[in-house]
């Protein structure tokens, strides 16, 4: 089934929809939304509206939290966790072992709400303060502790710490640590900081430039412009990951001209 068509039939039914049964269509709609897209929908419309704006309140409640909660990550006070099991190969004549890093509730708790923190600062437009959330969940220093493997204990005896980085977390998180990224070359765009090509470029390690452009409220402003320049930037690249990244930016530039 083509989603193109079936949205712009739905287009068609509002648009020649009498306004007596507006309404009804309206709560149709509504009632099926997924629940997770509830605020960008309401702030969107409030955007529209001019009645957009951030809870002060709740935005200084919510940064105190993360604050608090990641001096006691970077303090080596919340940590992830982590064991090692034999993965049945030898280098000279000891076995090798794979470590399998894990997560918990304490942890997930505080990125999640974060996670949800910079998605909402995106939302209100508020693209600083989110993309200093966004990196803050990049970049803090994590530490895991090493516990002995469930197939000789299961006590949780602790046998050493060490620092680590999220990315060996990524498959244990509740959300992946490349949509934070988009989230943030969306806040650079959006944002019209234009100047940072390196950082745009590393964050873009593996979702395409075309999957942020809908992740905020609003359309990206001059995205002509950041084209022209992003693709002189790839040009002094001599990588394939430039050469890809060029490709689909030079269609991204015809497809806005077609």
């Amino acid at each position: 089934m083509n989603q193109t068509l079936d949205k712009n039939e739905i287009k068609q039914i509002i648009n020649q929809t009498p306004s007596d049964k507006f309404k009804k269509i309206t709560n149709i709609l509504i009632d099926e939304v997924p629940v997770c897209h509830y605020e960008k929908i309401i702030c969107k419309i409030k955007d529209i509206t001019g009645t957009l704006k951030i809870d002060k309140e709740l935005l200084k409640e919510t940064e105190d939290y993360i604050k608090n909660a990641f001096k006691e990550i970077e303090e080596g006070n919340i940590c992830f966790k982590c064991y090692s099991s034999p993965n049945g190969s030898y280098s000279y004549y000891d076995e090798d072992y794979d470590i399998h890093y894990y997560s918990n509730k304490e942890m997930n708790e505080i990125l999640d709400k974060t996670f949800e923190f910079g998605k909402s600062l995106i939302y209100h437009k508020e693209y600083h303060k989110a993309i200093e959330i966004f990196e803050k969940i990049l970049n803090a220093k994590y530490f895991c502790e090493e516990v002995i493997g469930p197939d000789y204990d299961d006590n949780g005896e602790v046998i050493d710490t060490f620092e680590t980085e999220i990315e060996n977390l990524n498959d244990s998180l509740n959300f992946d640590l490349n949509i934070v990224k988009l989230f943030i070359v969306y806040g650079l765009l959006a944002s019209n900081k234009y100047d940072n090509f390196q950082k745009i470029y590393d964050y873009l390690s593996y979702y395409h430039l075309n999957d942020l452009l809908n992740l905020g409220i609003e359309e990206i402003k001059d995205i002509d412009l950041f084209l022209k320049k992003w693709i002189q930037f790839l040009k002094t690249k001599d990588t394939q990951k430039a050469e890809k990244f060029l490709n689909e930016a030079i269609k991204l530039q015809e497809s806005k001209h077609a």
